[in-house]
């Protein structure tokens, strides 16, 4: 019963936290999301296959569970990464529309 009490609460934890992480890729979206919600937009240009401090910054502060808490409360977040090998590219249509 106890180890059935832990992970429930490791599972509630888990989907708490995915659900400060949400990033958005398109700009209008965000923009629509922060005017319903009065927030502002936290723009983050990354290179994230080759920028390092943009991956130091990925694994310090926007995976830190204060920073996720208070971005949910406050911000809109807003992802523009820039990768550098090709598989990691956005596409021609998402290049188009962004």
């Amino acid at each position: 019963m106890r180890n059935l009490f832990k992970l429930s609460l490791l599972i509630a934890v888990s989907i708490i936290t995915f659900s400060f992480t949400i990033w958005q890729k398109d700009f209008d979206t965000a923009r629509r999301i922060a005017t319903e919600k009065n927030q502002l937009i936290l723009l983050n240009f990354s290179g994230s296959d080759w920028c390092g401090p943009c991956i130091r910054m990925e694994k310090e502060i926007f995976s830190n569970e204060a920073f996720l808490k208070m971005a949910d409360a406050n911000l809109v977040l807003l992802n523009a990464d820039f990768p550098r090998f090709k598989k990691n590219q956005l596409s021609k249509e998402q290049r188009t529309a962004n």
